[in-house]
């Protein structure tokens, strides 16, 4: 793609995995850190993410992610996979 398009092209995956993480994570600071950070990649980078899985996931973070996900492009969104502890496998093998 680089050389057909004559400008450099690049996406990658990204695997954050959660095991272990508490939810003191969720917090106001961290919600406006994601709300900048997301922001400044999608307006600014925005095919630079192929495809983001987040994985061991507890039912807490599931349900924070359905308020984080509203920040988010639409775009953006669909490329973020949420997955619990035993179903993740599946979906990492789709994109690795």
């Amino acid at each position: 793609c680089t050389i057909a398009a004559n400008k450099f092209i690049s996406q990658n995956i990204t695997i954050c995995d959660l095991k272990g993480e508490s939810t003191s994570l969720m917090n106001s600071k961290v919600f406006d850190f994601v709300k900048k950070t997301s922001s400044i990649a999608q307006n600014y980078y925005p095919e630079m993410l192929g495809q983001m899985v987040i994985i061991n996931t507890t039912t807490f973070f599931r349900g924070a992610w359905a308020i984080i996900k509203g920040f988010l492009d639409e775009k953006t969104a669909n490329k973020i996979a949420v997955c619990g502890t035993s179903d993740y496998t599946v979906e990492l093998l789709k994109h690795v």
